[in-house]
């Protein structure tokens, strides 16, 4: 695609960050012009009329564009602090330019033990609380609420996150959401296994809220046996088709991830390929261990990103075809066809020791800004020879 003749333009399209038309934002990037092949073309063609507004600012909106993509500073809230401490925690909060990504942390149990996770535990599943709410979180809330209506009658606009082993679960859920009147908030992100919305009638209730909510679930892999497996869950599969299913009849946007790990990274084709069958274009997310991560945990689910790399040529039609975007593989070692596609932030930023970083990222422009690199945990498993500044 050209800019009139005399230059040419590459257009970095990031799906699904929430509060943006369609979920998506745009970044023109003059510091990396080129030209678009038919496979990016193919990639982008569902947000054809998002490719087209981004382009309509292309003259002198580069450094702009660049600056504003940035990601939102990240202010978080714990719903079970203390009073005092939790009234500071919202004193604390500020805006960025009249806008505010908030993070509440929420109590609740996790029905699933998957095999990545920072909360996974050996034992008896812990019961699963959704109704037995404290009078200090149940409190908190109020709080909450009423300090989000004065934010919007400042005109900030605010995206909630709800985060915890499954905000789903919580004894606040219903208390926080129930109360919550739709234009205080563009966007209500919720991060869960789905198992509760395999309960039509908890899909039924949520939907009917009338609130800008948005879900993201997980699926481990192609089949039953290989999901469940990756879940330790019996019938997890079967509750997360259930529960997309569910969400769709209840008007619930839901986004699929798929997290890559050394057990099922083999089956990531297959995986796909459900996922299109089911009716979705999932997040590809690398597994990368961290800080918060055991190291027994990370040893046995990295997965290096020369195989990851080697598995997308060999299915190159396919991954074009089917994936939204990749998430926590930085850009240099993604094909070179497929480096479009990546969005390399999360919600926040890893606390690796310093020194850590490979020399390779610390002189690489990218670092920092649009690539995370990287976790020790991961070159401390396979070594940092794979890593380059991207040309």
């Amino acid at each position: 695609m050209g800019g009139g003749g005399k230059r040419t333009w590459q257009v970095r399209i990031t799906p699904r960050i929430p509060g943006e038309p369609g979920f998506l934002r745009w970044a023109l990037e003059g510091a990396r012009c080129g030209t678009w092949t038919d496979e990016e073309i193919l990639a982008a063609e569902r947000h054809l009329a998002d490719l087209l507004l981004a382009l309509a600012f292309r003259t002198g909106m580069e450094g702009q564009w660049q600056q504003e993509g940035a990601r939102l500073p990240v202010r978080s809230i714990d719903l079970e602090d203390g009073e005092k401490a939790f009234r500071r925690g919202l004193d604390a909060v500020q805006p960025t330019d009249g806008r505010l990504l908030l993070e509440i942390r929420m109590p609740s149990q996790c029905e699933q033990e998957c095999i990545f996770c920072v909360g996974n535990r050996d034992g008896p599943p812990v019961p699963v609380n959704r109704t037995d709410a404290k009078p200090g979180g149940l409190a908190n809330c109020r709080v909450l609420l009423s300090w989000l209506a004065g934010m919007h009658r400042s005109g900030t606009k605010t995206r909630m996150m709800l985060t915890s082993s499954d905000p789903l679960n919580s004894p606040l859920l219903e208390p926080l959401l129930k109360d919550l009147a739709a234009p205080v908030v563009e966007e209500v992100f919720i991060a869960t296994t789905g198992i509760r919305m395999a309960d039509a009638r908890d899909a039924r209730w949520l939907g009917g809220l009338g609130l800008p909510i948005r879900l993201l679930m997980t699926l481990h892999g192609p089949t039953e046996e290989i999901h469940d497996f990756v879940a330790r869950r019996s019938g997890a599969f079967r509750e997360v088709v259930a529960a997309l299913g569910n969400c769709r009849e209840a008007g619930i946007p839901v986004e699929l991830n798929h997290v890559v790990v050394r057990e099922n990274l083999e089956h990531l084709p297959e995986t796909l390929r459900t996922a299109a069958r089911l009716g979705f274009r999932p997040w590809v997310s690398m597994f990368l261990g961290g800080d918060a991560i055991p190291e027994a945990v990370s040893r046995r689910n990295l997965v290096p990103f020369t195989a990851f790399g080697k598995l997308l040529e060999a299915h190159r039609d396919l991954v074009l075809e089917t994936v939204q975007d990749f998430k926590h593989v930085p850009e240099c070692v993604l094909p070179g066809w497929a480096r479009h596609m990546g969005t390399y932030g999360y919600f926040g930023r890893r606390r690796d020791p310093p020194g850590s970083t490979p020399g390779a990222c610390r002189d690489c422009p990218r670092f920092e800004t649009t690539c995370m690199g990287p976790t020790k945990s991961y070159v401390d498993a396979f070594g940092s020879a794979e890593f380059h500044p991207p040309a």
